[in-house]
């Protein structure tokens, strides 16, 4: 019985070594006083014994741990060992015998494993081989700086999936924790004879230093047919984007080869627009036969357009005789038609009013986009255009809400693709301006809760009729801002025009007085230009006189000689400067 428990011991002893060894970097491993310092991987370390020399402190730059002899203890990054003791002398003073102690220290650090699966190693030229590598961290510390590769050359690879393609190789990089795994799936393509043994590789750094790990090897071996059967397509084509699909056919024997059928079996969402080579069956059937010569190629083509939106799967298969034996070869092509819709997203957590974004989250551009928004119960209906919509676009819209209570909101939207697919999409909202009152507790202890919510709740209502009152006066003001102005506009219009009046009616006297005759000279200005005339002894020239009888009307008969004479007399008693002063004025008057 115990020989039995002993084997199984050093069984288990065996199991859990390399698993520790892989998980764990040692840093310091000597023999050492019950009291002292050293220094590894950076950090400073102190030892005390205990009285009875049977436990040591290990003190660091994280924290003190004491360990037994013989035994282990751990923290987050490190493992510390006391393997064993041993007797270093006496000590006379104290008269006991002093020992040293074997201090083991390990850090942990990072374990990357990598793992891969293949649906097939053994291929004809032309067929496919799905692989799926899993990279997993099974260490006590986090995997930093990792770069994963799985190299195939001579080989075409066809599709990836949450890894990434550079020249042959497929490639991945980042971080993992521990426990943490990363899986990768892709697939490669036989595109000439060869033969492969393939070991994916990892690096990455393990907490203490740079490490680095490979899978099991996979071994690849690729025949030719005697028909070489190639079927590439477009891997990610967008929606409505023409895919050019083509299947070739190569005869690499010294016979020729019949060709009873080449069946491609188009699958609902494609719409074929144009083929070569090929016969229509029906809509979803397209056919090939014929004779290929020796060392002779023929190739078929295919345009479809991808109406839908999702993973399709074109079957081929080729059906030929070699002299008297029959023979198929089936043949695949598969792509992704992935749709990068545009989104709708409603802000309401504003006051009054929502905001509707329509953004465009991918690296596709869409144009034409007719946006509608509308609410029955807010009497909205809001319509908006907008030209192009490029990638990580975004374009708000503000739409002010009066109503109260409750009110669904609507918006819809109409737009096409790059390839002019159209498009839409309907998305809904409930706005409410009502605040959402949280329910009381049953407990007594609720009690306190409810009253705070209640708070908050009166809060909210309060705060909503300030805003409303404060909305209410700041359209009152504008209302009473715009009276004025219509009121400051209205004098002024009545002002101009009452100028524009009086400028016609003095325009008017002014014409009136212009077409008035000249007025008659009064006497007194006659008899004074006469005298005047007398007394500067000018005799006027028979032609003056002609013209001042013509200028100056008779004086009316009316008045007597004696007036006549009573003016003269008057005019002739003032002075010198007057008489000019009156000729003057009656030559004005004149």
């Amino acid at each position: 019985m115990i020989k039995f428990e002993i084997k199984y011991f050093f069984l288990l002893l065996i199991l859990i070594v390399p698993f520790a060894a892989a998980s764990t970097h040692t840093i310091y491993n000597a023999w050492h006083d019950g009291n002292g310092s050293f220094t590894a991987n950076g950090l400073n370390f102190s030892l005390t014994a205990s009285s009875a020399q049977t436990e040591i402190a290990i003190k660091y730059n994280y924290g003190t741990i004491l360990v037994s002899n013989k035994t282990c203890d751990e923290t987050s990054k490190f493992v510390f060992c006391l393997d064993s003791t041993r007797t270093a002398g006496f000590d006379y003073t104290w008269r006991f015998y002093r020992l040293q102690y074997k201090i083991r220290i390990e850090a942990k650090i990072a374990a990357v494993t990598i793992s891969r699966q293949a649906s097939k190693t053994d291929l004809l030229v032309g067929q496919e081989s799905q692989l799926t590598a899993v990279i997993r961290n099974t260490g006590s510390v986090t995997a930093s700086n990792l770069n994963f590769a799985d190299a195939f050359p001579g080989f075409a690879i066809a599709s990836v999936t949450n890894c990434q393609i550079k020249d042959a190789s497929i490639v991945w990089s980042g971080n993992l924790t521990p426990g943490q795994s990363f899986a990768c799936s892709y697939t490669i393509m036989a595109i000439n004879k060869t033969s492969l043994r393939s070991a994916a590789t990892v690096s990455y750094f393990n907490g203490a230093l740079a490490a680095s790990n490979s899978s099991a090897t996979l071994n690849f071996n690729v025949k030719r047919d005697e028909i070489m059967v190639k079927t590439p397509a477009i891997s990610n084509p967008e929606l409505g984007q023409a895919n050019h699909l083509y299947v070739s056919m190569n005869n690499t024997l010294t016979d020729p080869v019949h060709i009873k059928s080449l069946l491609i079996t188009v699958p609902y969402g494609l719409r074929v627009t144009f083929t070569r080579g090929l016969e229509k069956v029906n809509e979803y059937r397209y056919e090939y036969s014929g004779t290929l010569d020796s060392k002779s190629a023929f190739t078929v083509n295919l345009t479809a357009i991808a109406e839908m939106a999702k993973n399709y799967f074109i079957p081929v298969v080729v059906e030929y005789e070699v002299g008297t034996n029959a023979k198929s070869i089936s043949r695949n092509i598969s792509f992704n038609v992935s749709l990068q819709n545009l989104s709708i997203n409603f802000d309401t957590g504003l006051s009054r009013k929502i905001i509707v974004s329509v953004s465009n989250p991918g690296t596709q551009q869409f144009s034409g986009v007719e946006l509608k928004v509308s609410s029955r119960c807010a009497n909205i209906s809001i319509a908006r255009h907008i030209n192009q919509l490029g990638p990580q676009g975004v374009i708000d819209i503000e739409i002010p809400v009066m109503a109260n209570g409750s009110c669904e909101f609507i918006a819809s939207m109409q737009y096409e693709t790059k390839y002019g697919q159209q498009l839409s999409l309907t998305r809904s909202v409930v706005y409410s301006s009502l605040p959402k009152v949280v329910p009381q507790q049953a407990n007594a202890s609720a009690a306190p809760k409810a009253t705070e919510q209640g708070q908050q709740v009166q809060t909210t209502e309060e705060t909503q009729k300030e805003n409303l009152m404060a909305s209410l006066k700041d359209r009152r003001l504008i209302a009473i801002a715009a009276f004025v102005l219509v009121v400051f506009t209205f004098i002024a219009w009545l002002w101009k025009r009452k100028k524009r009046l009086v400028s016609r009616k003095e325009a008017k006297e002014v014409e009136a007085e212009l077409a008035k005759p000249p007025e008659a000279v009064p006497p007194e200005v006659k008899i004074a230009a006469r005298k005047d005339v007398k007394e500067k002894s000018v005799k006027p020239t028979p032609k003056a006189e002609k013209e001042q009888a013509t200028a100056v009307e008779p004086v009316e008969e009316a008045q007597s000689s004696e007036e006549h004479e009573e003016i003269a007399s008057k005019h002739a008693k003032k002075p010198k400067a007057s008489r000019k002063k009156s000729a003057k004025e009656s030559s004005f008057r004149f």
